[in-house]
C-alpha cells in the first residue's frame, strides 16, 4: 500500500474526526505491528510503555495492551475519537481527567495501565 505524505492543522485534523473523514482509520491490529512487534520491543524489555501520539481511536493500543502487557499513553487533539476508543473498549477500565497545557492548546490523552487505568484529557 503506497502512502502519500500529507500534513494537517489542528483545525482539520478536528474537522476530519468531526466529519467522518479519516480514510487512514483501520479497525484491525496493523500486520507490520504484529509481524515486528518481537524486533520493536524484545521479550526481555523491562518495562513496555508506549507512547501513542495522534492516536485517535487505533486498536492496535487495545492489542499491545491486551496481548503484549504494555502500558499504553495514547494522545491526539480530538476528543471523538479517544472517547469512542474508552466507549468500545470498556473492559480497560479508563478514567477521566481533566488538565490543560501551558500553551492553551487543548491535547487529549488517555493511559491505560496494568494497575491503574485512566484517560486523561490534557
Amino acid at each position: 500500500m503506497d502512502y502519500e505524505f500529507c500534513s494537517f492543522t489542528s483545525e482539520s485534523w478536528l474537522r476530519r474526526w468531526d466529519t467522518n473523514q479519516t480514510g487512514w482509520h483501520i479497525n484491525f491490529v496493523h500486520r507490520s505491528l504484529i509481524a515486528f512487534w518481537n524486533e520493536l520491543c524484545p521479550n526481555d524489555t523491562p518495562a513496555n510503555k508506549l507512547f501513542v501520539p495522534l492516536c485517535g481511536k487505533s486498536v492496535d493500543m487495545e492489542w499491545l495492551y491486551q496481548n503484549k502487557s504494555c502500558q499504553i499513553i495514547g494522545c491526539d487533539i480530538a476528543e471523538n475519537p479517544l472517547r469512542q476508543f474508552v466507549n468500545d473498549h470498556k473492559s480497560l477500565n479508563m478514567k477521566e481527567r481533566l488538565v490543560y497545557f501551558k500553551n492553551g492548546e487543548n491535547v487529549l490523552m488517555f493511559h491505560v495501565s496494568c494497575t491503574i487505568n485512566q484517560f486523561l484529557v490534557i
